[in-house]
């Protein structure tokens, strides 16, 4: 199925929705490499408390914004809602570049930047699987990871002025104004755009109908699919015009209890034959955050530099370029191989690579040339976190409409 098949107004839709994943690597990766340049300015070491603070405070705001995302995407509508979280991106970008906020504006800044990327790491997947044909949602679903390795590459390169260690301030309008500020004030641009394009397209479908706007719905569905409207097999809701409603209709039973399974509910959770895909289910998403991928995305910079790696900053935007690379490798490689099988190698080379990034830092005898381990350790890592590790957000947006059996055979690995 080519591009030209689906009307524009589709890949409008998509691309605005993809905005949200961009503005999530980006500010994942925002302070990765000028954080010491950041602490001169504000009164902080790179290495201390404080720093640590305001890092974090990016994953705490997220873990909030995570959290709320679903009820008010149910409330709103995941489209409606995805234009006004750049409400609390923009707000954490006003305040991280405010010269009278200094530490707090920061700290403040960051926090509400998280809300707002963990919101986003919710939204983006789900309108985008609203929204997309059948027979292309599995592909559209993978750019979510796709663009988030983008806008940590992006953070990252823009910290290249800082790749010698000269260029801490540039002049804007007659004044002298950190590079750090200019790099916050860049996270404005792909929220405003974001805002303009999701103001343009339709409200997901899905939502739509669930809420009993069925004729909505069906019109929301026709401008997105176009003439692909009208045959069976390749659309997310209805198969033609006549039977477009009964179509959207039956899905939302499916979701409610179309079979036997669908119909136990929560209480089918507690069966001993879910019980362990259910652990899988609980542990796969504990697994990744437990990885080590955010120390990577948010320290790496600091890591070659105590390795002793010669420019740390250029060596970040390698691993950032290197990971976009790999992402889009293992989505084209991911219905080939199976989920189960990317999963085992993913996570078995990332505490392989782990292993010897921890002996380039404790062995005495590759002191020496630890700065090159490192960097070579923590590439290898994020290659095999993106084989397997770093879609496992994506298997929850494929188990959409499906019955615990479905489910299982999903995450086993059976496609």
């Amino acid at each position: 199925m080519t591009a030209a098949a689906y009307p524009a107004l589709l890949w409008l839709t998509v691309t605005a929705a993809l905005l949200g994943a961009l503005q999530f690597g980006w500010h994942l990766g925002l302070l990765n490499t000028p954080l010491p340049f950041v602490g001169d300015d504000l009164g902080f070491d790179a290495t201390s408390g404080a720093a640590a603070v305001v890092v974090s405070s990016l994953l705490i705001g997220a873990s909030i914004g995570s959290l709320t995302a679903g009820q008010l995407a149910d409330v709103l509508g995941p489209g409606q809602a995805l234009l006004l979280n750049n409400i609390s991106l923009i707000l954490g970008a006003l305040l991280s570049l405010s010269t009278p906020g200094g530490f707090w504006g920061m700290l403040a800044g960051r926090f509400f930047s998280g809300i707002g990327a963990g919101a986003a790491s919710l939204y983006v997947p789900r309108f985008i699987a609203e929204t997309s044909p059948k027979l292309i949602r599995g592909q559209l679903c993978t750019l979510n990871q796709v663009f988030v390795t983008i806008g940590i590459l992006l953070a990252y390169a823009a910290g290249w002025p800082y790749a010698q260690g000269t260029a801490k301030h540039v002049q804007v309008l007659g004044h002298a104004v950190a590079w750090w500020r200019i790099m916050c004030a860049m996270g404005l641009i792909p929220a405003a755009v974001q805002m303009l394009g999701m103001s343009l397209v339709p409200e997901s479908p899905v939502w739509l109908q669930w809420k009993g706007h069925t004729d909505k719905a069906v019109t929301a569905e026709k401008q997105l699919l176009g003439d692909r409207w009208h045959q069976e097999g390749d659309l997310v809701r209805g198969s033609d015009a006549d039977g477009a409603t009964e179509q959207l209709l039956a899905d939302a039973e499916r979701q409610g209890g179309g079979d036997s399974d669908r119909k136990a509910g929560w209480g089918a959770l507690l069966e001993k034959r879910y019980r362990r895909i259910m652990v899988l289910a609980a542990c796969l998403p504990l697994l990744q955050q437990g990885s080590g991928i955010n120390t990577v995305i948010l320290y790496s910079s600091q890591v070659f530099a105590m390795a002793g790696l010669s420019s740390p900053v250029i060596g970040s935007i390698i691993v950032g370029l290197i990971q976009v690379v790999a992402t889009l490798a293992a989505a084209a490689l991911m219905d080939r191989a199976g989920r189960r099988l990317l999963l085992l190698i993913s996570h078995l080379g990332m505490g392989a690579c782990l292993f010897i990034l921890a002996a380039a830092f404790l062995l005495p005898g590759l002191r020496g040339a630890a700065g090159n381990i490192a960097f070579g350790a923590v590439l290898g890592f994020v290659v095999f976190y993106s084989l397997g590790s770093a879609f496992v957000w994506s298997c929850v947006v494929e188990t959409k409409q499906q019955s615990l059996s479905e489910i299982t055979k999903l995450l086993q690995g059976e496609n």
